[in-house]
């Protein structure tokens, strides 16, 4: 909890109350995206001279699954 308007102790003992504003980290989010769809959120697309990706290597099944995966993503 950031910030409450009703009360500072509720801030000092983080209670999650209505209309209190609270701050959410979104790296836990991004990394299970990428590791289960393969695509990096928040990257600008760089043209292929300023190209740098690091290839791993996947199994055949693995490489079915994203592609699946890549499909169902909007």
């Amino acid at each position: 909890v950031v910030y409450n308007a009703t009360n500072n102790e509720l801030v000092r003992t983080k209670t999650l109350v209505k209309n209190a504003v609270i701050l959410i980290d979104a790296n836990p989010f991004k990394q299970w995206y990428v590791k289960h769809y393969n695509h990096e959120l928040g990257k600008k697309k760089k043209t292929e001279e300023g190209k740098t990706e690091t290839k791993e290597k996947k199994s055949k099944h693995v490489l079915r699954k994203l592609a699946t995966r890549q499909k169902e993503r909007t």
